[in-house]
């Protein structure tokens, strides 16, 4: 059966949610493609700060719980870790690929949280991005974020992160890359 752009459509449950943003509990699994479970023994990975803050030596955690690592391109990631991603979109067939930051999930989540920390935000962050068959960003679609200055500032960050095209059946083409976070306000 042929991908059609309406089979593309991302899945309306979480979409990277709980692969870059980590499973609520440690011993909480996302479903791969096949509706099975990651290994709960499967590693797990933390984002941090490019740099530490004043007063500090260490960096704070801008994500953790990650079953993702932050730092592979979508070819560095195991077949395990391919098809977890590959498990939220709908209808996705074994030549199909999704878009993927060519320098891996590191550089969306520090231009969130760098946009959340320029603005103050915080709560549920649900966006989609328009990325097209040559890799490039070409709109922003927001679905739930803390407000319009922040919709603004995500905006322009995210533009400017370059992907590994999405291929259907082999052939690059145009598909959105979702991301959703949680953002909390620190006191300090």
């Amino acid at each position: 059966m042929p991908v059609t752009p309406s089979r593309r459509r991302l899945a309306t449950a979480a979409v990277l949610a709980s692969l870059a943003a980590g499973a609520a509990l440690p011993s909480r699994a996302a479903p791969d493609a096949a509706g099975a479970q990651a290994r709960p023994d499967a590693p797990r990975y933390a984002l941090r700060a490019e740099r530490a803050e004043v007063g500090s030596n260490v960096p704070r955690v801008v994500m953790r719980d990650s079953l993702l690592p932050f730092d592979k391109p979508y070819a560095g990631l195991s077949p395990e870790q391919q098809a977890l991603v590959k498990g939220y979109y709908e209808a996705m067939g074994p030549a199909d690929e999704p878009p993927f930051p060519r320098r891996g999930l590191r550089e969306v989540y520090r231009a969130v949280s760098k946009a959340a920390e320029a603005v103050r935000g915080a709560g549920p962050v649900r966006l989609e991005l328009d990325v097209d068959a040559d890799g490039r960003p070409q709109a922003l679609r927001v679905l739930e974020s803390p407000g319009p200055a922040f919709n603004r500032a995500v905006a322009v960050l995210l533009m400017d992160v370059a992907f590994k095209p999405a291929s259907c059946e082999g052939t690059p083409c145009r598909m959105a890359f979702p991301v959703e976070m949680e953002l909390a306000r620190r006191l300090l």
